[in-house]
């Protein structure tokens, strides 16, 4: 049989079997109760007792028996053991059955003999396989001596007390499972059958044998001794070369079985598997046959060994962290990445989602597998600090990311794929692990920059998502996402997608209103001159759209009107009680912008609004003149630029004494007192030109500002009240 395992295995290197069409439908246990326990007591006992002279007849022979006829003599004894133990429970059995051990190991031998037996007579693998299968499988006719019998009485055993699996272990039989497992994958076609009578058909033959196949190699991957078996005969390696091998697609059961098989090994074993796995290297040996030019495996079949292989470890992580190691080392990371990202541009239909969806979860589950728990790093280094903030601990919920490879692939992912679907599961999936645990974000290294490299070429659902994600980094977390930050700046100054500026300019103004100190962080991260140099993209597009500055600009395009608003928005918060950011502002020429836009109707209040922070912070004395001087360019009728900008000084006036000041250094009362003398004559009756076309509301509104401006001003100022009384009034007199 080991001959037929290296042939086969020498034949998977060099290239695998061809698929055909054939699937395999599941069906229903075999296993069912058989009588019912409460009668028929009296005849179990019977079997019982004719089962143990019969066994022990086979122990202590009076005559000389061949081979054959001991084998005859075992497997008599197999509708017994079925009937008696399906009645019994497990507690039952040793008690009723004191030679249980001697019995299981008997039966563990008879099968792997005839096993072995059927494989070293066939020329080669194919014949093997199918010499075994026709052993094992239900036979139509009644015959004690099929394997069948044999099969399901060691299945119903290996639900009985632990040390039926020793047994199994000590007859070699999970070695020669896994052996018969690996040469099932050369079985040729089920024949087809139209046969009109009850009899069973071929194909529901076979997934009867899988079915109990299948639950004695769960049973044994779950025993500690049975994996030791197999760990000693070096057949762990023959499982993942299992996985990663071809086969027909009627034989792609069995292959599925191996994966599960290791999946349960890495889940219930002991260290002892874990070591031979790393020893043998049979991670790194799996998938360099993923690699090698001569796989024939599809994409998703490889996806589906990466799943396994991630499963196994994921299981095995909090064993040890070899296995882990072992991965990374082996470059599966890389190169997990690279079979997502060919899958996607081989996208087919809706079972390509579904696998896309259990694979970028796994890698999330991935992430929080390991052995150790990785420790903080000292406080991070930032140029700015939120005050309060602290490092937060994980809480161990079981959440906590110990694998960064794992979190890094998925922003590698997300960063290189296109389809809308994997771009947003990706991204669930990255934003489900920093929410987990406020730990999770400065265990990956605070640093999300690999999202927001891209974040432009992304639909605007997951930038949105994006924001949010970043949102709770402050606003949670309490930290400033300065490369982040970074990588936002540059995508405001190179890109021109106006809706991805809108939502990155939105997110600013959120975070402004936070806390002042972001002001500064953004200052130093240079957003106010990437925010100046979008608003001179906004007064080009004014001065080209709109021709009379009165118009309400319903001609100009929507979004690029509400970008400009939003970032007009961002520099007052910016600018608001900050000398530093007014500073930059005005030396990067955002004052002279802001000035120039305030007669354009449509954005007045918002640009004066900037001006009007620029006038409270240090300095502000040009920006007053300017404003003063725009109110005497006006035309005499043109009233509302004039309340607006009057409006917009009683607001500063009442804010702080600094301003009061500086009005009065600037002639502001003889600027506001000559408006009012401009206006001689309006109130006439019948009206003078220019006044026929002015409200007398709106004449009234602009007198009562007037008078409140210079109220204001010389509230609380002695100063400014002797200028206007001694100079202003008398000048005015004369």
């Amino acid at each position: 049989m080991n001959k037929l395992l290296k042939t086969l295995i020498n034949k998977r290197d060099g290239g695998g079997a061809s698929s055909s069409s054939s699937s395999s439908p599941t069906t229903g246990s075999l296993e069912g109760t058989l009588s019912n326990n409460n009668t028929a007591s009296q005849d179990i006992l019977l079997t019982l007792t004719h089962l143990r002279k019969v066994f022990y007849e086979y122990q202590h022979p009076k005559i000389q028996w061949t081979q054959q006829e001991k084998n005859e003599r075992l497997y008599s004894t197999l509708p017994m053991v079925i009937k008696v133990l399906s009645v019994l429970t497990n507690n039952e059995w040793e008690d009723r059955f004191p030679e249980l051990h001697d019995y299981t190991l008997t039966l563990a031998k008879l099968l792997v003999y005839e096993i072995r037996m059927r494989a070293d007579k066939e020329p080669n693998t194919r014949a093997a396989s199918q010499a075994i299968i026709d052993y094992l499988e239900i036979n139509e006719e009644t015959n004690s001596l099929s394997g069948w019998s044999l099969l399901r009485s060691l299945k119903l055993l290996s639900t009985g007390p632990n040390i039926i699996m020793d047994k199994f272990a000590q007859a070699s039989l999970p070695s020669t499972f896994v052996k018969c497992l690996y040469l099932f994958f050369d079985l040729p076609d089920i024949p087809i059958t139209h046969s009109t009578s009850d009899a069973i058909s071929p194909k529901e033959k076979r997934i009867l044998l899988q079915q109990i196949f299948f639950q004695l190699l769960s049973r044994i991957a779950m025993s500690n001794s049975c994996v030791d078996e197999l760990t000693r005969r070096d057949d762990l390696l023959l499982l993942f070369s299992a996985i990663s091998s071809n086969c027909p697609e009627r034989n792609k059961p069995w292959r599925m079985q191996a994966s599960e098989m290791l999946v349960l090994i890495g889940k219930h074993s002991l260290q002892s598997a874990i070591q031979c796995i790393h020893s043998v290297r049979c991670i790194s040996q799996c998938v360099d046959s993923l690699r090698r030019a001569t796989c024939d495996l599809s994409l998703i079949e490889i996806a589906g060994v990466y799943e396994t292989l991630i499963n196994l470890i994921i299981e095995s992580a909090s064993l040890s962290s070899i296995l882990v190691d072992d991965f990374r080392l082996a470059h599966c990371y890389v190169h997990v990445k690279d079979i997502i990202l060919r899958l996607e541009n081989e996208w087919i239909n809706d079972e390509s989602e579904k696998l896309f969806a259990r694979f970028i979860t796994l890698l999330s589950d991935f992430s929080y597998a390991g052995y150790n728990e990785l420790k903080l790093s000292g406080r991070p280094e930032t140029i700015i600090d939120i005050p309060n903030f602290a490092m937060p601990q994980p809480k161990k919920t079981g959440f906590i990311v110990r694998n960064t490879s794992a979190f890094t692939i998925l922003q590698s992912i997300f960063q290189q794929s296109t389809h809308p679907f994997l771009v947003n599961i990706v991204f669930d999936a990255i934003s489900s692990i920093i929410l987990a645990d406020n730990a999770n974000y400065f265990i990956c290294g605070e640093n999300l920059s690999p999202i927001t490299e891209v974040l432009y070429n992304k639909s605007n659902d997951v930038q949105l998502k994006i924001y949010d994600l970043l949102e709770f980094i402050v606003f949670q977390l309490k930290f400033i996402p300065h490369r982040e930050l970074v990588n936002l700046s540059i995508m405001l100054k190179s890109h021109t997608c106006v809706q991805s500026h809108k939502n990155c300019v939105k997110y600013l103004i959120h975070i402004l209103k936070f806390n002042n100190v972001l002001k500064d962080a953004l200052r130093e991260l240079g957003f106010i001159e990437v925010l100046i140099s979008r608003l001179h993209q906004f007064a080009t597009l004014l001065k080209e759209s709109i021709q009379d500055p009165n118009d309400k600009g319903d001609n100009m395009d929507q979004e690029e009107k509400e970008l400009g608003f939003m970032v007009m928005e961002a520099l007052a918060l910016l600018l608001s009680h900050n000398q530093k950011n007014a500073k930059i502002f005005r030396e990067h020429g955002g004052a002279r912008l802001a000035h120039n836009i305030i007669p354009y109707r449509l954005c007045r209040i918002a640009a004066l609004t900037v001006v009007l922070h620029l006038v409270l912070c240090t300095g502000g004395e040009d920006d007053t003149g300017t404003l003063l001087g725009l109110i005497h360019t006006a035309k005499l009728e043109e009233l509302e630029m004039k309340s607006v900008i009057l409006k917009g000084f009683l607001y500063i006036l009442r804010e702080s004494h600094r301003t009061r000041t500086v009005f009065r250094k600037v002639g502001g009362f003889v600027y506001i007192v000559s408006l009012l003398i401009s206006m001689e004559g309006c109130l006439a009756v019948p009206p003078k030109n220019p006044w026929i076309t002015v409200s007398r509301h709106e004449i009234l509104s602009i007198i009562r500002l007037i008078l409140n401006t210079l109220t204001v001003a010389m509230r609380f100022e002695p100063g400014n009240a002797r200028l206007f009384e001694n100079e202003v009034c008398i000048s005015n007199k004369a």
